[in-house]
């Protein structure tokens, strides 16, 4: 039974992908830094609209290298415009 647990915990974790992932980090650092609330279902559009069948490997490394850099190399300004296209789409 443990092991079941931890094969179906380990399956959800693998799920997304590093852009999708990178909407989560984008989410919480807009909520930590930039006192900006992403709604989830905003985050969960953005994990939609990334999915691996949506992107080329270019993309996928990009969103590697921009999750590992977020917290120390951006700023509010950085990701404003993800918050703009995200909020445009949604009204």
């Amino acid at each position: 039974m443990r092991f079941l647990i931890l094969a179906f915990s380990t399956f959800l974790m693998g799920c997304h992908n590093p852009c999708q992932d990178l909407c989560k980090e984008m989410a919480s650092f807009a909520e930590d830094k930039c006192q900006k609330t992403l709604s989830d279902g905003e985050v969960r559009t953005c994990i939609r609209d990334h999915t691996r069948d949506q992107l080329n490997d270019g993309d996928i490394a990009v969103c590697v290298e921009f999750a590992d850099t977020i917290s120390q190399e951006w700023d509010c300004a950085d990701v404003e415009p993800y918050f703009e296209s995200v909020s445009s789409q949604n009204n």
